[in-house]
């Protein structure tokens, strides 16, 4: 016997089994934890995949007998490449890497505005099948967010990853120290779109104008409280990459050499 809850949209009660639960994601709001859960549990799918197809040439590459020798050799050189000419360039790039960053987040609260007012526009001319656009706008921004933008960030943050089989493990995990600020912050940036979703959803879908004033209310302070979160949080991490992660890197590369 399939276990059902209900979920009220519309007014009217629409009954789904546990299979469909996931579903309801894309058209029923949810809490701030829920999202939260859904958006970590989506975000490692994706890296795991991400890692997966980066690995998988890896695993018939035959480095031959002298494996350590020329290893070690390689990273010498990667060593005083890294230390002679990518720190003084790493060291200047702040800016655009905060901006790079802070975009990115951005762009994933600003989408719902621009894709309900689009669908609001053209639903004018069709009063009747008001909630129907509505809610096709809530759909298609969340389907958005979660499988263009999160998948493409994933894609640029951990493009790298077969450096795992390429650096020491120490280094290779030194290298992604921001990370530990700058994961979260991409992860609030996808939860908060999904929230300010429902927030738009909930001024369009009402006629009431009054009630619409209120939620507009609603969405602009919270809007204007996700930003400034992660404007601090990609700052931080900006900070980081730019001027501590070189360091430590370098520090890391020089401890594994002296215990060669």
């Amino acid at each position: 016997m399939k276990e059902e809850i209900s979920l009220i949209w519309s007014g009217k009660i629409l009954n789904v089994n546990l299979f469909e639960k996931f579903l309801s994601f894309f058209y029923v709001q949810q809490s701030f934890w829920k999202y939260l859960f859904y958006v970590i549990l989506l975000f490692s799918i994706f890296i795991l995949l991400n890692f997966l197809f980066q690995a998988i040439p890896f695993q018939s590459i035959d480095f031959g007998n002298n494996v350590s020798f020329n290893k070690t050799a390689a990273l010498v050189d990667m060593y005083h490449d890294y230390v002679q000419n990518q720190i003084p360039d790493i060291k200047n790039t702040f800016l655009k890497i905060f901006l790079n960053n802070f975009t990115s987040g951005f762009s994933m609260l600003i989408l719902p505005i621009f894709i309900f007012v689009v669908f609001f526009v053209i639903g004018i001319k069709f009063q009747d099948q008001k909630e129907s656009f509505v809610l096709s706008a809530s759909i298609i921004s969340k389907m958005i967010i979660i499988f263009y933008f999160m998948f493409t960030f994933i894609a640029n943050t951990f493009s790298k990853l077969y450096y795992i089989f390429i650096f020491p493990r120490s280094v290779f995990l030194v290298s992604y120290i921001h990370g530990l600020i700058e994961i979260p912050a991409m992860i609030l940036s996808v939860t908060f779109s999904l929230l300010l979703i429902d927030s738009a959803y909930a001024i369009f879908i009402h006629s009431n104008i009054a009630e619409a004033k209120i939620q507009i209310k609603i969405f602009v302070k919270d809007f204007i409280i996700y930003i400034t979160i992660l404007a601090i949080l990609f700052a931080i991490a900006a900070f980081i990459e730019t001027q501590i992660t070189p360091y430590l890197v370098q520090a890391t590369f020089e401890d594994y050499f002296r215990h060669l």
